[in-house]
């Protein structure tokens, strides 16, 4: 099982020249557009961690 991080971290340094650390970022940003609060939290979670709804707005 991964966390919601290491996800979206993998799908952002495969499609955009990044290091981690902007990954990071650029995943911190993606999860506060969509509304989620405390995305320094939800990055470190696992998705059972999260509800139904904040699962939808992560993936």
């Amino acid at each position: 099982v991964y966390t919601v991080g290491s996800q979206l971290l993998e799908a952002i340094t495969l499609h955009q020249d990044v290091t981690k650390v902007e990954a990071r970022e650029v995943a911190i940003d993606a999860l506060a557009k969509v509304h989620l609060p405390e995305p320094h939290r939800i990055i470190d979670s696992y998705p059972h961690q999260l509800s139904g709804g904040q699962r939808q707005r992560v993936m």
